[in-house]
This record gives C-alpha cells, sequence and structure tokens, in this order.
C-alpha cells in the first residue's frame, strides 16, 4: 500500500470556486499535493475546483466528500510556508501555472489579464467619446 503524504493540521479560511461560483471554505489540513477543505455545500467527486487564499489559487479535483468535508488534489505542488504565512527557510519559488489558469483566474507569468482590462477600458472611453461627438453633430446649434 502507497504511503500517505505527512499532513500539516490548519484552520485557514479560504474561498472555492465551483462553476463560477463563489463561497468560503475553510482549509482544516495542507499536503503538496492536496488539502481537506470544510464547506457548507461540498461539491461532487471529480468535480473541478479552485482554491483561493490570498494571493495563492490552485486548481484542483474533488477526490472525496463526507458530510461537510471533502478532501482535494491539485495540480501543481502547494508551497505551504506561503500558503500559511509561516516563514520559509529558502526563498519562495514562483508557482508555475497552466496557460488555460492565466486565462481564468487572471494571473500567470504575463500581464494579460490587467492589459485586457486597459484595452477595454480604452475601448468603453473611445467609444463614449464617438457617441459623444455624434450626439454633438446631430444636434441642431443655438
Amino acid at each position: 500500500m502507497k504511503s500517505r503524504e505527512a499532513r500539516l493540521a490548519v484552520m485557514l479560511p479560504a474561498r472555492l470556486r465551483i462553476a463560477g461560483a463563489w463561497s468560503d471554505v475553510r482549509i482544516r489540513n495542507i499536503s503538496s499535493r492536496g488539502m481537506l477543505l470544510e464547506v457548507a455545500d461540498p461539491p461532487l467527486p471529480g468535480c473541478y475546483v479552485e482554491v483561493s487564499r490570498g494571493r495563492d489559487r490552485y486548481t484542483a479535483s474533488v477526490a472525496w466528500t463526507e458530510g461537510t468535508l471533502c478532501g482535494v488534489q491539485v495540480q501543481e505542488r502547494i508551497e505551504i510556508a506561503a500558503l500559511t504565512g509561516a516563514p520559509s527557510p529558502r526563498p519562495k519559488a514562483t508557482m508555475k501555472r497552466s496557460k488555460s489558469a492565466a486565462i481564468s483566474t487572471g494571473r500567470g507569468k504575463g500581464r494579460a489579464f490587467p492589459m485586457a482590462r486597459l484595452v477595454k477600458l480604452v475601448l468603453v472611453c473611445l467609444g463614449v467619446a464617438s457617441v459623444g461627438a455624434r450626439r454633438r453633430k446631430a444636434s441642431p446649434s443655438a
């Protein structure tokens, strides 16, 4: 039988996204590959979810549920010291995220998400300016 990795018992508030809807959860324990979550309405096993705590976000699949508890397995390794706020004996390594995570969460190596928001804002401003110019042109002068 395969031995389990040691778990760190914690009680940390976090957020859980299931099918686009966010809810509050508590992280009860952590290993480098998964978490035990306490959630009012746990997702079904096999569902993909996103766990967010501060600046850290993890894509995970639900392995099991029992009552208000569920176990999730993350796609990338968890930096436990960073997630818990404990001091790390070595410099923090940057967590690699998949391209799909960068698109869906607005995080990743590049600045694609903030740039997209800036472009959208500029386009909205140009549209408002264009409508205002057409209204001035169409209105009779005094």
